[in-house]
């Protein structure tokens, strides 16, 4: 009852007012944090258009009795769309919904941690994005950049002897790579990437192909 109650309450539009409640059953079979939980509410309703660019939020206490948890977790999850330019704060309106611009943070809704099937899709992302990065290394690249990355290659393989997963020095060696590009962009792009990456490495070179590679490399540092 209470539930239905709140999906009746009005703030500055009927359809948002129906669409942000969510009932205790909703958030706690979501994953993450009581914070990633009402964050991803939040995200997918603005997404969805129901609240519009410019739009007032729900007050902190409509949002905490809505989602039934407490005003630190909403705070969170507040701040958490101001970081991602979806919300800001207007003298007047308190927290409103920011138009879509070229400033809002670029950002991966993925878990690499959920499935192989992201890990999958992050690494096929990492190999369109390197694969024309290490074409503009082989034509930039000094002399000493290319002794970075092959020193780089070999800190990959002597860590895989010493039954290490060696993602820090594969992250070591592509960021090498990047910087031989001299296009300061890729090595952006590969710093948002780490965070994804690092963990589809794990995965990865605990898998037989990574295990494939890893001999592969070996022979690379025997031939070289």
């Amino acid at each position: 009852m209470k539930n239905t109650q709140l999906s009746k309450t009005s703030h500055t539009g009927s359809r948002a007012a129906s669409g942000i409640a969510q009932s205790p059953a909703s958030l706690d079979s979501a994953k993450g944090t009581l914070a990633d939980r009402v964050t991803g509410a939040l995200v997918e309703q603005i997404r969805q258009g129901d609240f519009a660019p410019g739009e007032r939020m729900p007050s902190e206490n409509e949002l905490t009795e809505r989602f039934q948890v407490s005003r630190t977790v909403i705070r969170e999850a507040i701040s958490r769309l101001k970081s991602e330019g979806l919300v800001g704060s207007r003298r007047g309106s308190g927290t409103v919904v920011l138009a879509p611009n070229n400033a809002t943070p670029f950002r991966l809704d993925i878990d690499v941690q959920d499935s192989i099937q992201a890990v999958l899709r992050v690494i096929e992302l990492r190999r369109g994005v390197e694969g024309e990065m290490a074409a503009l290394a082989a034509q930039r690249r000094t002399k000493a950049q290319n002794q970075r990355i092959r020193q780089a290659l070999k800190d990959i393989d002597k860590a895989v002897q010493e039954g290490r997963d060696g993602v820090p020095e594969d992250f070591a060696f592509h960021a090498a790579i990047s910087e031989a590009a001299h296009n300061p962009l890729y090595t952006s792009l590969l710093q948002f990437l780490s965070q994804f990456l690092q963990a589809a490495d794990r995965a990865f070179w605990a898998s037989a192909e990574g295990q494939a590679a890893a001999r592969d490399l070996a022979r690379v540092r025997d031939a070289g």
